[in-house]
């Protein structure tokens, strides 16, 4: 069941807050995950209302291209083998979501890099293979447009082509729609650093 429910997960998040409630409900009182920066930081953070510092167990989160971030839990007594045996289950549950959905350590964005509306939009699509009509008849824009925005994305992004933008935009994905810093969801907070 909870294999199921992670694997039916569409964001990083939603999936990682699931891994809490299954933690805590094999005996964990807190879980925190970290989602890194390729470069080190921590780029996103989900973590239950009762992680506190310092953890007792900690694992690195391990997807296609290596360590992506990491995941670690505090218990109320010291943990029994069965319990640790448990929690790496629950871990390599979220590192093989992960990796079939291509997340893995996240790019900093380049200075200037934000991409408005429009642009996310051609991105996205592109991403996704469709073509530079299938774009514009999708979002009512000229083929001109799209190749316009499509220049403004790869140079805004650092990619050269379609495949490197989709890959980039897989990395990015866990990041969409979260707002930098603290945002309290129904069972974890989740908490996105700045970046640039």
């Amino acid at each position: 069941m909870f294999a199921r429910r992670v694997e039916a997960a569409e964001r990083f998040i939603d999936a990682a807050a699931i891994v809490c409630d299954e933690a805590k409900r094999l005996g964990a009182r807190g879980t925190w995950i970290g989602l890194r920066f390729v470069h080190g930081s921590i780029a996103l953070a989900v973590a239950s209302p009762d992680f506190a510092e310092p953890a007792d167990l900690t694992v690195p989160l391990v997807g296609n291209d290596g360590e992506l971030g990491a995941i670690a839990w505090t218990i109320a007594e010291p943990p029994s083998r069965a319990l640790e045996r448990a929690l790496m289950l629950v871990a390599t549950q979220l590192a093989v979501w992960c990796t079939r959905r291509g997340v893995g350590a996240v790019p900093r964005r380049r200075p200037g890099g934000a991409l408005g509306p429009r642009q996310l939009q051609v991105a996205r699509l592109a991403a996704r293979g469709q073509s530079n009509a299938a774009i514009g008849k999708e979002l009512a824009i000229s083929i001109n447009t799209v190749k316009a925005r499509l220049k403004e994305v790869f140079e805004r992004l650092g990619v050269r082509n379609r495949t490197e933008l989709a890959h980039a935009m897989l990395r990015r994905a866990p990041l969409d729609g979260i707002a930098p810093g603290i945002t309290r969801l129904s069972t974890v907070t989740v908490i996105r650093a700045h970046d640039m």
